[in-house]
């Protein structure tokens, strides 16, 4: 079976691999501990770089071989969000930890959020991004494009 996706146990660490989100585990293969709120991670290379496109407006943001970036109206993709209340003007972050990139509201009044698979995540701590994955920030809907 090829490993596209992972999810850590956050009991024991260990990955659970597995190769399409139908076939997710609710389970550690490890240790049993439920799975049920922790979201898959892509397994793959190094991420070089995110593309993030409004999902109305089909206009994109492009940053490339970053370790951390701020978001807002004032910071950057401030081109790509609407000057609006709901956006702060330092709404959000996203990292680049172990191989993997995650984002976390900066205590904005609307919040961050991340929906996967119909299932929405509050970003108040780091969530992992996920390819294909939206990014929610009031009305807004940002589609993620992590590049390899």
């Amino acid at each position: 079976m090829n490993n596209r996706f992972i999810i850590v146990c956050p009991k024991c660490q260990q990955d659970n691999g597995f190769d399409k989100l139908s076939n997710r585990p609710a389970a550690c293969k490890n240790c049993g501990a439920a799975l049920a709120d922790s979201l898959p991670a892509e397994k793959q290379k190094t991420p070089v770089g995110i593309i993030i496109t409004n999902q109305e407006s089909n206009d994109n943001f492009i940053l490339k071989f970053f370790e951390l970036a701020f978001f807002g109206r004032e910071h950057m993709g401030k081109t790509l969000f609407r000057p609006h209340v709901e956006i702060s003007r330092r709404h959000f972050l996203i990292k680049l930890s172990k191989n993997q990139y995650y984002i976390q509201d900066l205590g904005s009044m609307a919040g961050t959020f991340f929906e996967l698979d119909g299932t929405q995540t509050d970003c108040k701590e780091p969530v992992p991004l996920v390819d294909g994955g939206t990014i929610i920030l009031g009305k807004d809907r940002f589609t993620v494009n992590i590049q390899y």
